[in-house]
């Protein structure tokens, strides 16, 4: 049977607020109640009281699987400083790739993020097609695709963060990646932090990983580059495509037309 027969949280047409079926009240609202209000003596509670309460928690836990921000919602009022700064960081950095802007979402990520597009700068400056080829696919793509999008004269001065700037403000680093994330219960431990990645309602395989740099929270992209990696050669192999018509097939999707094999030749070789 459709989940949806028996969802009891609805979107209201007039106001796009979720609200608890039984009872028309918009779930933020009562979510941000409950956090403000004493809670009441035991001597005042009705049976009444006590259903209602019962029912509401009843839709919002059976909801929450369908409603993955509900969850997140809910999930912070058990939360200290430190996991809302990381959840803070993850939400600053959706709202700068998804307004294409580079530079503030390079001030958001990792040292280590930085340093493997930094690494991934002097590839596309200095490789020939057999060393690339040796690197993990998500790696071959940023390469080619500042062959084919950064001038030979801007490349040979760049750096990782000037690098990775480029890709998000040029649309490179997916938008659509990040728009069905949500972060679910997070995890700090010392200058480390792991938060559930949440995807239609499902938990990933492997978390998002923030680390504390800098006296602020940074969101480190290379923990999910393997899940990229093993994605990408899923999609090659039920495709029928080598790991370079792959790669070749998502340039030209961002170029609108297909790339030239002189994209393998360094533009600065040693």
């Amino acid at each position: 049977m459709d989940w949806r027969t028996h969802i009891t949280l609805f979107e209201d047409a007039d106001t796009a607020c979720l609200v608890f079926r039984s009872t028309g009240l918009p779930v933020g609202d009562v979510l941000h109640s409950a956090s403000q209000s004493n809670p009441p003596s035991i001597g005042s509670i009705t049976p009444d009281d006590l259903q209602a309460s019962l029912s509401l928690a009843a839709e919002l836990i059976a909801s929450a699987a369908y409603f993955p921000h509900i969850r997140q919602a809910a999930l912070q009022f058990d939360e200290g400083e430190e996991e809302q700064a990381v959840r803070a960081c993850f939400e600053n950095y959706r709202s700068a790739v998804n307004e294409s802007d580079g530079a503030t979402a390079t001030s958001i990520v990792s040292a280590n993020t930085l340093k493997r597009y930094d690494e991934n700068a002097n590839h596309a400056k200095h490789s020939d097609r057999a060393t690339i080829q040796l690197l993990p696919l998500i790696d071959q793509l940023t390469i080619l695709m500042s062959r084919c999008k950064i001038s030979a004269s801007e490349l040979a001065n760049i750096s990782g963060g000037g690098l990775f700037a480029t890709a998000v403000s040029a649309g490179w680093v997916s938008k659509n990646a990040l728009y069905g994330l949500n972060l679910g219960r997070i995890e700090i431990k010392g200058t480390r932090a792991e938060a559930e990645g949440i995807i239609n309602g499902r938990v990933t395989p492997a978390p998002q990983v923030f680390v504390f740099e800098d006296e602020d929270w940074k969101y480190d992209l290379v923990a999910t580059f393997d899940t990229i990696e093993d994605a990408l050669s899923q999609l090659a192999a039920r495709n029928e495509l080598s790991a370079q018509e792959l790669v070749f097939s998502m340039i030209e999707s961002n170029l609108g037309e297909a790339p030239s094999e002189s994209i393998w030749n360094p533009p600065h070789p040693h």
